[in-house]
């Protein structure tokens, strides 16, 4: 008993010196943990002109640029969509190295150190700094936030975090407080990721843009003028009967007018770089009046020898940037990337298609339009077609007219899959054929694409095999049921346990079968049953032979207009799902059970007044005692 005793004694002890421990080191109530009026000295983010970081002995200084605020330079950070022009952050340079800094970055910085409080005081022992707080002066992040001129207005040391909290204590003091609204990630960053990596940025003087002069280091010089808002011109080279792709030009626009590095090159040479003979330039204008430099040209060099990345830099400045290859990649475009292309599947209007042939390995589909615009099967079975399905499908395939990517001619029929084994499409209109196109090979998100009578290969992102399946069942009409519910007068369940059905007559709803005369009706259970029934549709039409396809549990029935309709009621497909058929049709439908269990409803379900129960089965006596 003792033994035990003290045991317990040991467990409890245990547990309440984490529990102090824990408070400790949060800065919640009790324990050692004390409440003090917080000595953290606030300091508005307006007010803030300076701020020093200080780690590992190295020290970054952040300083308010009060020359640059106003002014307009080519690298100026633009305003996005519709923020007003005061959200603009403020401009801030590094000290070391003299260079602008993410003003961004600084802004998020400033605004923490205004919004940043102290919580309870955890620790005023000195010996805990290091290892347990990591608040001491080798350790910790040092954090001076000056005003005006060169005022200091809060001196402390960041450590380690805890429970979203950071330990802090102010310089010249003992005392640690777990500090809230000041992230780490906010201020321990290298010299290099406080810089500005921005080269160009005039989203707002987008539309001032009038020139762009794309010069290759091959000689081919091309030269894009604003012909109005939306329409750019080729002034040189001149070529007769060339056109132009705006969407491709407004791509490489789109691409310079926030023009960022991915990292600095401050030590390369030019021998590395290649700037100086560059391999590619692009120079920009801007019409007269615009708040941006007249002109500004951007040079490409050499990629960098050891990873994607490709050397850049604005002519007149010193600093050297790195690039993702990608970013070169979007302005690197000659002549003919630039011309619009030939439509791989020429424009036709969604109406005026009739029939679609889809043919793979020798299985042949065919789909026609009838004469009130629904669509049918018309191979391999006849069938009603979903023509929901069709019509999206269409208008999707009329808006993948431009050709891109293209990766050869005949001989990359057969590599690419767009020979004997490609897909074929073929649309035709109520006078004609359409033009085909064979889908092949996907790759990468993209499928291997050509028409018919071209034996060029192009990509497509837009369009896939798995679009045009040659499986009749997936073209199949999905409808289960589709009627107005607000002219349903009739509503009949037939299932195991009982029937019951329910009329409305005057705008009332009342039992027929199932129940007395006058039982209250549940409308809006009814009403229910009937809207998901008024709109029933599959999420797949069933294979045949499928356990539980053929079993019918219950006949739900619904009169609209006069006419009766029905649907049979069938077994379960996995756990989510349930066969359902309409009577007097051949397809098996699969819908989310879910559904069903709005209308496979007994009559206690849609009656207000208790059923009887059904009599007790008559016995000749007492029952056995079953045999052990």
């Amino acid at each position: 008993m003792g033994s035990k005793y003290m045991k317990r004694v040991t467990v409890l002890g245990v547990l309440l010196v984490a529990q102090v421990a824990v408070m400790l080191v949060l800065g919640k109530r009790g324990g050692h943990a004390s409440r003090v009026p917080s000595p953290y000295p606030k300091v508005r983010a307006s007010e803030i002109t300076k701020v020093a970081i200080t780690k590992d002995k190295k020290t970054v200084t952040l300083v308010k640029d009060a020359k640059a605020a106003g002014t307009q330079a080519v690298t100026e950070l633009s305003v996005a969509g519709d923020k007003k022009k005061a959200d603009k952050p403020d401009p801030w340079r590094l000290e070391t190295p003299d260079y602008p800094a993410d003003a961004h970055a600084v802004k998020s910085l400033v605004e923490a150190i205004e919004k940043a409080s102290f919580g309870e005081k955890v620790s005023a022992k000195k010996e805990w700094h290091g290892e347990k707080f990591g608040v001491d002066d080798e350790k910790a992040t040092k954090i001076e936030v000056f005003s005006g001129d060169a005022q200091l207005r809060v001196a402390l040391f960041l450590g380690k975090e805890a429970g979203g909290r950071v330990f802090a204590r102010l310089v010249g003091s003992d005392d640690v407080f777990a500090m809230s609204g000041l992230a780490s990630h906010l201020y321990n960053k290298a010299a290099r990721d406080w810089r500005d990596k921005t080269i160009l940025a005039f989203r707002d003087q987008k539309e001032d843009l009038v020139k762009v002069t794309i010069a290759h280091a091959s000689g081919e010089t091309i030269q894009l003028a604003r012909k109005d808002p939306k329409t750019w011109e080729m002034v040189e080279p001149k070529l007769p009967k060339y056109r132009l792709d705006q969407k491709v030009v407004e791509g490489v626009v789109d691409t310079l007018v926030t023009y960022n590095a991915a990292d600095f090159a401050d030590d390369a040479k030019e021998s590395e770089t290649g700037l100086s003979k560059a391999a590619l330039s692009v120079q920009l204008e801007w019409k007269p009046g615009s708040r941006m430099e007249k002109s500004a040209t951007l040079l490409v060099g050499k990629k960098h020898e050891k990873d994607a990345r490709t050397y850049a830099q604005l002519l007149g400045d010193k600093q050297v940037f790195l690039v993702n290859d990608y970013q070169v990649t979007q302005l690197k475009k000659s002549v003919e990337e630039l011309r619009e292309k030939d439509p791989i599947i020429p424009k036709f209007a969604t109406n005026d298609v009739s029939g679609i042939t889809i043919r793979q390995r020798g299985v042949v589909l065919e789909l026609a339009k009838e004469a009130n615009g629904s669509w049918a099967l018309v191979a391999p079975v006849k069938d009603a077609a979903d023509s929901e399905k069709i019509k999206t499908l269409l208008d999707k395939v009329s808006r993948e007219t431009v050709a891109f990517n293209e990766k050869g001619g005949r001989e990359k029929h057969g590599e690419f899959e767009v020979d004997g084994r490609g897909l074929f499409v073929q649309m035709a209109t109520a006078d004609r054929k359409l033009e085909g196109f064979l889908l092949g090979k996907e790759e990468g998100g993209a499928t291997y694409i050509r028409r018919a009578d071209d034996e060029k290969v192009y990509q497509t992102f837009a369009l896939k095999k798995d679009d045009f399946p040659v499986d009749a069942k997936a073209w199949r009409n999905r409808t289960v049921m589709s009627f107005s519910g607000t002219k349903a007068t009739r509503l009949e369940v037939e299932r195991e346990g009982g029937s019951w059905s329910v009329e409305r007559k005057d705008g009332k709803w009342t039992f027929m079968k199932g129940a007395p005369i006058g039982t209250a009706v549940k409308v809006a259970k009814i009403e229910e049953a009937i809207s998901v029934l008024s709109g029933l549709r599959a999420i797949e039409v069933a294979g045949g032979g499928e356990p539980g396809a053929d079993k019918v549990v219950a006949t739900v029935r619904v009169v609209v207009g006069g006419k009766a309709m029905a649907i049979k009621v069938g077994g379960k497909k996995g756990t989510t799902d349930t066969f359902v058929k309409r009577e007097g049709g051949e397809a098996t439908y699969v819908v989310r059970s879910s559904q069903v269990e709005k209308f496979f409803l007994k009559v206690s379900d849609v009656s207000d007044a208790p059923v009887a129960p059904a009599p007790a089965r008559k016995t000749n006596g007492p029952a056995k005692p079953a045999a052990r």
